[in-house]
């Protein structure tokens, strides 16, 4: 995860602190460096040292001609989230002056090291539900093997034991002209948080499954008429808490409930009646937000 980012990270850090900056892998490559001289792909052997034992260290101006690519300063082991030594990065200068940074620096690198991982998991978790959700909307019993889908879904929180509902969720507010798709984004990430904070008990499964369309996958407990009618009453009650908060937000939507099911062919009819609430709910009554 290291090398997508060391030219960008080596870039960002010099601009800061005034100071070139070099990165490598574990064996001591170069992957990212602010000055131009250094070559991509080169060997410091001052790193190389470093990602091996996994300590700092410094190299004065007569050090370093001892070294192969190697410049005065100081090179500081990257660990990753792992803790695990994950490459190098070093401080090019004279190391009494470069010291007081290499620390933080090293810090910052690790800190955007985490990051970026975060939300490369964050990315693959909601294509995974992506495809989930649209592989459950074409499902077919006698057909499709439901073991499949549901070790798929138990590996994102799916309960197995539980009878599902199925809420589904357009986001109706227009893009100012001129908006960018950050803000977009930014705006679509807002709108997950919030559904999540409200279909968050265990084995609620939530996710977009494109820009303005949303799904959670409510876990319910349901053994007859009556408690479906309670139940259904809790989860209308849930989405006008959300739609309270998405409103505050300047996030209007409207959403469809789908009947409560159990096993994977009821999660796929619960998310078609969902899906056939939005429709017609609001075809029938465009100021009704819940349907």
């Amino acid at each position: 995860m290291l090398r997508p980012i060391a030219q960008e990270l080596a870039e960002t850090i010099a601009r800061t602190i005034g100071y070139d900056v070099v990165i490598t892998d574990l064996a001591g490559i170069i992957i990212g460096c602010s000055d131009p001289t250094r070559g991509i792909g080169t060997l410091n052997e001052a790193c190389a040292q470093v990602a091996a034992s996994g300590q700092p260290r410094w190299e004065s101006e007569e050090d370093a001609k001892l070294l192969k690519g190697t410049k005065p300063g100081v090179t500081y082991p990257i660990l990753g989230v792992d803790r695990k030594v994950a490459g190098t990065i070093a401080l090019t200068g004279a190391p009494e002056l470069v010291r007081p940074f290499a620390l933080l620096v090293k810090t910052q690198a690790e800190l955007y090291l985490k990051e970026r991982i975060a939300a490369a998991e964050l990315q693959e978790r909601e294509r995974n539900f992506q495809a989930l959700v649209s592989d459950i909307a074409l499902f077919k019993q006698g057909i499709n093997d439901p073991k499949i889908y549901e070790t798929r879904a138990e590996l994102m929180g799916y309960t197995p034991s539980s009878s599902y509902c199925v809420v589904a969720l357009n986001e109706t507010s227009q893009p100012n002209e001129g908006s960018s798709h950050g803000a977009d984004y930014s705006a679509q990430q807002r709108l997950l948080s919030e559904i999540r904070t409200c279909f968050g008990n265990p084995g609620d499964l939530c996710g977009s499954t494109s820009p303005h369309r949303f799904v959670a996958f409510c876990a319910v407990n349901c053994d007859d008429d009556t408690s479906s009618r309670s139940v259904l009453d809790d989860v209308k009650k849930r989405c006008e808490t959300l739609l309270n908060r998405l409103t505050a937000a300047k996030l209007p939507c409207k959403i469809g409930i789908g009947g409560i099911h159990r096993d994977i062919d009821g999660l796929s009819a619960s998310y078609r009646e969902a899906l056939a609430a939005l429709q017609m709910g609001g075809n029938a009554d465009s100021s009704e937000p819940i349907h």
